[in-house]
Parts: C-alpha cells; structure tokens; sequence
C-alpha cells in the first residue's frame, strides 16, 4: 500500500516482552500508522521508521513498551495535530480520506489500555508514539487503582457526546463502575435530561458538540441551580475553558483516554480518590 518511492525500515527491540493486547488490534494500528505515513510522504518519495522498544519507568509499575512510527513527509501544523484523532477530521477528502483511520487507532489503542501521542513539525516529519504498560505492571497497576481510587458505585452521571462511539464506551464503563447513566447527544437535549432527569452527581461533557459547546451547559446548570460536578472531555488542550465560564471550577479528560483515565478523573471531581 505504500507508494513505490517510500522506503520502510524497522528497530525491533525487547521481543520478548508482553503486553495484554490482541494481535488482531496491533495489525490494525500499525497498518493504519503506516498507510498514514506513506501518506504524509512527498511524490519524490520518504522514508517511513517502526521501532520498539521498552521504558524501564521509575518503579516497576511504570514500565512500558513503546511502539513508535516515523516519516519524514510534509509534517503537520499544531492546529492540524490537535485534530487528527477525531472522527471524519481529515486533510486529505479532495483525496477521498475519510478521517477514519487515526481516530480507529486512537479508539483501539485506548480499548487496549494503551496512550497514544504525536510530535511533527511542517515539512520536517511526523513521528506516532504508543505506548502499553507491560502486562504485569498492568495488572499490579489495575489493583493499586482500585484501592487508591476506591468504588464509584452509586454515582449518577450525565454523558453528553454526539459521537455514538464514545457515548457508548462511556456507558459500557461506567456501568461495570455500577454507575447509573444517563446520556445525551446535543447540548439540547443535555438541557432536557437535567430538567427531567436531575440531579446528577457528576455531567461529563464534550466540549465542542453539534449544536453548541459543553461550556453553554455548565451556564445553564449553573443558572438553573442544578447541582453535579462538571468534567469537560476534549481532543484539544482545554485551556479556554476557564476563560469561557469565568471559573476553574471544573475537571478535565483528555480524548483519546484510557478507562482508568475515566475513573481517576471522576473519582477526583467527586471527592472519592
């Protein structure tokens, strides 16, 4: 699939390391990387990088092995990076892209418990770092959660997100949590839910949505004097929130995220860590 110019070597390191991670899921995020890469490249042709290898951590428990791909194409702008993992965002649809093949490795990546980052500048390249925890620091690191994190049973929360994919891994989660939830895909009909719905112990909301932002229902319950912890979920760095609302009274998750992204963050806003 790459075009006939591009050149792909690979620095496999610490094959015998072990990650809880289907094979079936690893082909899907290295062939959606590389055909990225290979599309990233100039027509006079590129060189495209995979490399392995470990992260020793701090403690035990941080160890990681890290999956990296690297080219050297046409590189991306900071506005382009704070993008491309969402969904049908692509700057290549006169090309047919369709925006889908980042935000698949994102949402793959975060199912297997991984991270995924991305450094690039314009025409110097671009280079896809993901990384999993080692499988027994894993599941070390699961239990210590738990104990540190302790039980979000019992919460009642609103999930607003007008992407169904996140709206139902949320759901899919935060039901094993023995959470009650209830969810919403516009801004609209966020309103509508804590009119009949309410009260809620926590509203996690996406920032930018369909017919508005989240921020427009924080002033609405903050108007309406609804009561619940507000958790702001965004692919962006989240730094105007606080100018927007006037108030730092808020909690903040990252997408892609991981689900013991989703459980620090909500045992945090609810006083429960």
């Amino acid at each position: 699939l790459l075009p006939s110019s591009a050149s792909l070597s690979t620095s496999l390191q610490c094959p015998s390391l072990m990650v809880l991670l289907n094979p079936s899921q690893f082909e899907q995020i290295i062939l959606n990387l590389v055909i990225n890469a290979g599309l990233a490249l100039s027509d006079n042709g590129g060189s495209i990088r995979i490399r392995t290898y470990a992260n020793p951590g701090i403690a035990d428990a941080d160890a990681s092995l890290t999956l990296e791909v690297e080219d050297t194409g046409e590189g991306m702008s900071d506005e382009v990076m704070e993008q491309i993992f969402r969904p049908f965002f692509s700057t290549r649809k006169h090309a047919g892209g369709t925006g889908l093949g980042l935000a698949t490795v994102a949402t793959v990546v975060a199912q297997s418990g991984g991270s995924i980052s991305v450094s690039s500048a314009l025409h110097e390249g671009s280079t896809f770092k993901v990384q999993w925890p080692l499988a027994d620091s894993l599941r070390r690191a699961q239990a210590d959660e738990r104990v540190a994190n302790g039980p979000l049973k019992g919460l009642r929360i609103l999930v607003v997100d007008d992407q169904p994919d996140i709206v139902r891994i949320l759901r899919r989660l935060l039901k094993r949590e023995h959470c009650e939830v209830i969810t919403a895909t516009s801004v609209k009909h966020g309103k509508d839910r804590m009119r009949t719905s309410g009260p809620f112990d926590v509203i996690l909301s996406d920032v930018v949505l369909d017919d508005g932002q989240g921020t427009d229902l924080y002033a609405f319950a903050q108007a309406e004097q609804f009561a619940g912890h507000f958790v702001f979920m965004s692919g962006f760095g989240g730094t105007t929130i606080a100018d927007v609302i006037g108030t730092t009274d808020y909690y903040f998750l990252r997408k892609p995220f991981v689900p013991r992204d989703v459980r620090k963050v909500l045992a945090q806003a609810t006083g429960r860590s």
